[in-house]
């Protein structure tokens, strides 16, 4: 029994005594829009384009990276989201895109390294059903973005 406690004892010496340095990333959200911020609607075979400009300007340099978080919604194939960042020295960097039905009926989180700039945002919603009838509505929307910066 003596052995027992004082492999124990030991084994709780060696296993404590290093320090564990657990690092968390910490993410500031910066801009948060609820709700449908923008949709393309057509009524028959044709195209449409839609764009949502975020209505900020923002000086990210205290962040390391950028998160954006969205959901879309569709019901027809033919269609995609693309984000895009602006800068003073860059314009529509896609940093992010998605496709059809299967890409788009979900939740997003798009993560990149921040430009450390005045950076401004574009949400581009495209539809063109490949198939449709007359009068068929089709939809793609985006709804609850934020963005974060993280440190």
């Amino acid at each position: 029994m003596k052995v027992f406690i004082l492999l124990l004892i030991i084994a709780t010496l060696f296993c404590g005594c290093g320090e564990r340095i657990i690092q968390q990333n910490v993410e500031d959200v910066i801009f948060r829009q609820g709700g449908i911020l923008d949709s393309a609607v057509v009524y028959g075979c044709y195209s449409y384009t839609s764009r949502y400009f975020v209505p900020d300007t923002f000086s990210l340099d205290i962040y390391d990276r950028v998160v954006i978080e969205l959901t879309s919604a569709t019901n027809s194939d033919g269609t995609s989201v693309t984000v895009f960042y602006n800068t003073d020295t860059s314009q529509n960097v896609n940093i992010y895109s998605s496709y059809n039905e299967t890409g788009l009926n979900k939740s997003h989180r798009i993560e990149f390294i921040n430009p450390k700039l005045q950076t401004w945002f574009e949400v581009r919603l495209y539809i063109n059903p490949p198939v449709c009838g007359k009068g068929e509505f089709k939809f793609v929307s985006v709804r609850d973005l934020r963005i974060k910066g993280i440190k």
